[in-house]
C-alpha cells in the first residue's frame, strides 16, 4: 500500500468536512442534489456520539492546518478513491484494516 492512499483514510475518516471545504462553496450555489447530500451528511454527523464529533472536528482542524500541497495530494487521493469500482474500494479497505490492526 503506497504512502498516498493511507493518508487518504485519515481524510475519509472527516466525514464531510472535508469534502465541503474544496468546493468552497456557499450553500445558495449548491445544486438542489448537493444540498441534499450535504443535508444527509450534517445529520448523520450530528446524530455521532459527542466523543466522535470532537475527534473529527480536531482532525478536520488538523487538517485545515497542513499545508496546501499537501492537502492537495490528499484531495486527489480522495478523488482516485472516490472513482474506484465497488469491488476495489472494499479491497482498499481491507488491505487498510489489515494494515491498522498490525500497528494496534
Amino acid at each position: 500500500m503506497t504512502r498516498p492512499l493511507v493518508g487518504l483514510v485519515g481524510v475519509l475518516l472527516c466525514v464531510t468536512a472535508v469534502q465541503a471545504e474544496p468546493r468552497g462553496r456557499r450553500w445558495d450555489d449548491l445544486a438542489p442534489a448537493e444540498r441534499d447530500q450535504a443535508l444527509r451528511h450534517y445529520r448523520e454527523y450530528q446524530a455521532l456520539p459527542a466523543e466522535r464529533r470532537r475527534f473529527l472536528g480536531n482532525r478536520y482542524q488538523r487538517y485545515q492546518q497542513m499545508p496546501k500541497p499537501e492537502r492537495d495530494r490528499l484531495k486527489r487521493n480522495y478523488r482516485r478513491y472516490e472513482e474506484l469500482p465497488s469491488s476495489e474500494r472494499k479491497r482498499f479497505n481491507r488491505k487498510y484494516r489489515r494494515w491498522k490492526d498490525q500497528g494496534d
